[in-house]
């Protein structure tokens, strides 16, 4: 089987220059890779379609990570995509492990999810939610469901993608014996970790009200984050005097929330 034909990594990147590289070179050379590049940086681009023969990175403005992987999912024409972080690499033989699992289940699964730690069991085994660095994605399944919600920037959007596939019976898997080692936190520049952290927090609540609206419904999602909201809103206050920094990190949470529930649109981009 040429396990290439079938699969190409697709990798959503933002401000991700300084580990990209590790990312790249842990996977075999003979596979293509799509670099979905948020940043809209030209000069990395230029630097890692020079570097890596089997690179092509396609410049985006900055809309998420869902809307990002979408155009994946309209440029990929294997029948597998491998989402995987920038901080992600692969250890020897994940992709092969995680096609031949497809195989063998016929195609009969949506999502199949290598794993990030130690398993005490090699047993491949249903989970309901994704929650993960990488995912193997059976295209075929992901279209049923017209992909990802782009109105989600960040956070939620592989949660909402669980539900929506539970919903067409489509199934995920762990494959505990496909491994990856992930970073974590660790997919841009750290020159940016504190605009990033603002930029994540103010997702975070906008996506939190966003997910519980959508699936349970407006009542439940008021109910459920407005002792959230006022916590973070009190704390930015208390802490004003006393750490400026921290203040403005409950106070983007707090905004995020806020812009929410006046149904605006998860519109802050991270000033990088």
């Amino acid at each position: 089987m040429k396990y290439n034909s079938i699969v190409t990594i697709a990798i959503i990147t933002f401000q991700s220059k300084n580990i990209i590289n590790n990312c790249i070179s842990s996977i075999p050379k003979n596979y293509k890779v799509l670099i979905i590049e948020n940043s809209n940086s030209k000069i990395l681009k230029k630097k890692l379609e020079d570097k890596f023969n089997n690179v092509y990175c396609y410049l985006n403005k900055n809309n998420g990570f869902g809307q990002a992987a979408n155009i994946a999912i309209k440029k990929i024409k294997t029948k597998y995509i491998f989402f995987i972080n920038p901080d992600v690499t692969l250890r020897k033989n994940t992709i092969k492990i995680l096609v031949n699992t497809a195989k063998s289940f016929k195609d009969k699964f949506s999502i199949l999810l290598p794993s990030e730690k130690r398993e005490y069991s090699n047993k491949i085994r249903e989970i309901k939610e994704i929650g993960a660095s990488s995912m193997f994605v059976n295209k075929k399944e992901i279209i049923k469901i017209n992909g990802f919600d782009e109105n989600f920037f960040l956070y939620y959007e592989d949660t909402d993608l669980s539900i929506r596939f539970s919903k067409i019976n489509s199934k995920i898997y762990l494959v505990p014996f496909a491994k990856v080692f992930h970073l974590g936190g660790k997919s841009h520049d750290n020159n940016y970790n504190f605009e990033i952290e603002l930029s994540r927090g103010w997702h975070l609540m906008w996506s939190l009200f966003y997910f519980k609206k959508k699936h349970y419904g407006k009542t439940h999602a008021y109910i459920s984050t407005i002792p959230l909201f006022f916590r973070y809103l009190f704390k930015y206050i208390l802490l004003i005097l006393i750490s400026k920094n921290k203040s403005r990190k409950y106070k983007f949470r707090f905004m995020g929330l806020l812009n929410a529930y006046f149904n605006k649109p998860s519109w802050y981009r991270p000033k990088c």
